[in-house]
């Protein structure tokens, strides 16, 4: 079930999420992909495929972007790109 990310139960409040990660396998990311452009549309929400060709930053820093729709692997490439980062720059 879909639901939109910036609806609220309460009306008139402001947004329960603001931004929402899906993680899943790489054969379903399109699909993910699809089915929000089949419910809410291109111009309701933006959502982020993180393939190869994707800046993972114009989610992050990003306002354009409300959803990302990211693989498994990547996930982990990055948590450990990001592990690393961080034991170099704490002295691990």
């Amino acid at each position: 079930m879909l639901i939109d990310v910036e609806q609220n139960p309460v009306y008139g409040d402001k947004p329960v999420i603001k931004r929402a990660l899906i993680v899943c396998p790489v054969t379903l990311i399109n699909n993910w992909s699809k089915e929000f452009r089949k419910w809410l549309g291109r111009e309701r929400i933006g959502v982020l495929v993180a393939d190869s060709k994707a800046n993972i930053r114009d989610f992050t820093h990003g306002r354009s972007y409300s959803i990302m729709v990211i693989g498994y692997e990547k996930v982990c490439r990055l948590e450990a790109c990001f592990s690393g980062t961080v034991a170099k720059s704490s002295g691990f």
